[in-house]
């Protein structure tokens, strides 16, 4: 590194002096400095309003566009206990008359309790191990609790055998082997399609189907006394009414087929017929049906149903204006209308529903949508018509340096509010608004505008500052300026709903595209959704970095430069300096 000769011969503060002289540069560079900045404070101003114009454009904007989101309709049902009801735009006015007759159910099976065993020594009070006469240790079988890794032989299914679960109208065949755990039975189960599991603390099975309704429901059949005591050890044996048709379904696929036994055909047969006669009431019985059931429980009553409980899946069936509909769930969709009923009617009640148009909710949504205008519009104005920020530029940080921070965020506010002043891209967005907002429609035949429904600005000398272009609503209780005036957008909404929400879905429509002329698409100048040239600025903003840069180097260069001279120039005095010492000591001339 050279020495630098900083003033050490002539006395002269060097330093100070090139610091002078490349003054005029870092000048310059200031200048650009603030340019940029100035580039900058526009940029952040237009990102944040941009977001909010895009929130206004993708949002409500969006959204009232159709005509579809304007058609609320208010639904009463004379028992809320029995239904709940909402409608959408295609839901008719006028009353109706509903049944509910069943309501839909998950087919669901609560096992009875299992007993498991295991084999053991007999052992004395003493804990010794009991003999038998010929010296054999003497075995009992105890009780003991089933876990999920208990055998199924632990449960007395000492053969294997075969089970068929019916699940959505579907056979499927289940192997049952005596090696088999309850973990591995619950996972052949739930490979299925049901909802399967094995309660260790209530010693029980809990299934369930997947979905609700008659289609999902399900069934576990057996085909053979081995199949059926099977069922029992596991607590799985029913005998409920869907049992019942899943054995005659049984029986009716299987007919014929060379794999299956036909005393496996008859077995399901007996038992579907067993079930079905045992579901009747005593006194509904036949004498033929009587004598039936009783050969049926003399011949199956010790391997029929051991206490297993069944809920059969079922759809819900109701009654609207006397014509019937079934559905999976307890939720129909019909002409418009979701009704979510929740329990059934009286032998002779009829529920009354009634559907009318949601004056209130049409009303408070087209008043929210000018909230939301009004505030943004203000905003813009606001931006658009702000102070000039006059002779404050923006600051260097050796400026900065000499304010406090208050100072600095003062100053700051100045310039950042004034970023918008007189923006043409600003005015520009404002006028297409306001034009979209002042076209007139026609709907079936007559021409309406926004005055057609008592909505228009307060004019010119009746407005507040940057509030010109808001609209206001005659008759609005929340609006002090049009409140005693008379309300001509409720009245349309009563008196002509349809017509009023076609009116405002084109209006909002024609705002829409006139924001989305502006913003949605990409060009040289600006990216896709954004209402102003963000690319121009941003290539502004580069411009002027590397202008920056190139003075950071222009003034280095100038510093080294002006440094080097004054270093040669102290150099050479010093020998200049040495020499004029040689000379006076020569001639002996005293310094």
């Amino acid at each position: 590194m050279a020495i630098k000769l900083s003033g050490l011969v002539s006395g002269m503060d060097t330093d100070a002096m090139i610091e002078e002289l490349v003054s005029a540069y870092s000048t310059r560079k200031d200048k650009v400095f603030k340019q940029r900045k100035t580039v900058e404070y526009k940029q952040e101003a237009w990102a944040e309003l941009n977001k909010k114009i895009y929130g206004f454009y993708t949002g409500s904007l969006s959204n009232m566009k159709l005509s579809s989101n304007y058609s609320l309709k208010k639904i009463s049902c004379s028992n809320e206990k029995c239904a709940s009801i909402t409608g959408d735009a295609n839901a008719v006015n006028g009353t109706q008359e509903l049944k509910v007759s069943q309501l839909a159910k998950t087919g669901y099976l609560t096992g009875a309790k299992i007993t498991a065993t295991k084999t053991q020594a007999v052992l004395d009070s003493d804990g010794n191990a009991v003999l038998d006469d010929d010296g054999n240790i003497k075995m009992e079988s105890v009780e003991i609790e089933a876990t999920q890794a208990s055998t199924l032989k632990s449960l007395g299914i000492e053969e294997d055998t075969t089970i068929y679960v019916n699940v959505g109208g579907e056979t499927k065949r289940v192997d049952i082997k005596a090696a088999m755990t309850l973990k591995d039975l619950d996972a052949q189960l739930s490979d299925l399609g049901l909802n399967v599991n094995f309660d260790e603390h209530n010693q029980r099975f809990f299934i369930s189907s997947k979905n609700s309704g008659e289609e999902a429901d399900f069934s576990l059949l057996a085909v053979d006394e081995a199949g059926m005591n099977a069922l029992n050890r596991l607590g799985l044996s029913t005998m409920t009414a869907n049992t019942a048709e899943a054995y005659e379904q049984f029986a009716k696929e299987q007919e014929g087929n060379l794999l299956i036994p036909d005393t496996q055909i008859q077995f399901a047969k007996d038992m579907a017929e067993y079930i079905n006669l045992s579901n009747k009431k005593t006194d509904e019985l036949t004498a033929d049906e009587s004598t039936a059931l009783e050969a049926y429980k003399t011949t199956y009553g010790d391997i029929a149903n051991k206490g297993a409980t069944k809920i059969d899946g079922q759809d819900a069936i109701i009654e609207l204006n006397g014509a019937e509909f079934e559905s999976t769930s307890n939720t129909f969709q019909i002409n418009g209308l979701t009704i979510n009923v929740k329990a059934t009617t009286a032998e002779d009640e009829t529920v009354t529903v009634t559907t009318d148009t949601d004056v209130d909710a049409i009303y408070n949504k087209i008043k929210d949508f000018f909230k939301e205008y009004n505030e943004l519009m203000t905003e813009m104005y606001t931006k658009y018509n702000a102070e000039s920020a006059g002779d404050y530029e923006p600051l260097t940080e050796e400026e900065e340096e000499e304010l406090s921070e208050t100072q600095i965020e003062k100053w700051e506010k100045i310039l950042s509010t004034a970023a918008l002043r007189r923006d043409s891209t600003l005015g520009s967005v404002m006028s297409s608004m306001r034009t979209a907002m002042s076209q007139s429609y026609e709907i079936n035949g007559k021409a309406y505008s926004l005055s057609s429904f008592g909505i228009a600005t307060l004019g010119y000398f009746n407005s507040e500052d940057n509030e010109k272009a808001n609209f206001h609503i005659d008759g609005d209780t929340d609006d002090e300026s049009t409140a005693t005036k008379a309300d001509k957008l409720r009245k349309a909404i009563v008196e002509d709903p349809e017509a009023t929400v076609e009116f405002f879905s084109s209006l909002m429509r024609g705002l829409y595209q006139a924001i989305d002329e502006k913003m949605a698409k990409s060009t040289e100048t600006k990216s896709a959704f954004k209402i102003y040239n963000d690319k121009s600025l941003q290539k502004q903003y580069d411009s002027y970095t590397d202008k920056l840069d190139d003075w950071e180097d222009k003034i280095e260069a100038y510093r080294e430069r002006y440094e080097k001279k004054f270093s040669n120039m102290e150099v050479a005095m010093s020998k200049l300096q040495s020499q004029t010492s040689a000379m006076a000591s020569f001639f002996g001339i005293s310094q």
